[in-house]
């Protein structure tokens, strides 16, 4: 019995790891949306993914949220240069 005990006590433990690292995920997926270089990054890695339609619109968000004229200056370029497909 004991070790019954101590095998659902180990793995409850797990769960509610589990849910603590779900649950710490979601708050760092609401303040990452906040950051113009999350979505920049997005934008950096779909056309390696195949998906380079969605280039534009990752970047086309982070300009939505800069901080700054360095910030915008760097991700327009970004989108200049997805837009002329002179991306990697």
């Amino acid at each position: 019995m004991e070790l019954a005990e101590h095998l659902f006590r180990r793995e409850a433990g797990r769960l509610v790891a589990i849910r603590r690292a779900a649950r710490r995920g979601i708050e760092d997926r609401r303040r990452l949306v906040r950051y113009p270089f999350y979505f920049a990054t997005l934008g950096e890695f779909e056309p390696r993914l195949g998906r380079r339609g969605k280039v534009g619109e990752n970047f086309r968000a982070a300009l939505k949220l800069v901080r700054n004229p360095m910030e915008k200056r760097f991700l327009e370029g970004r989108l200049r240069a997805c837009v002329e497909e002179d991306f990697p």
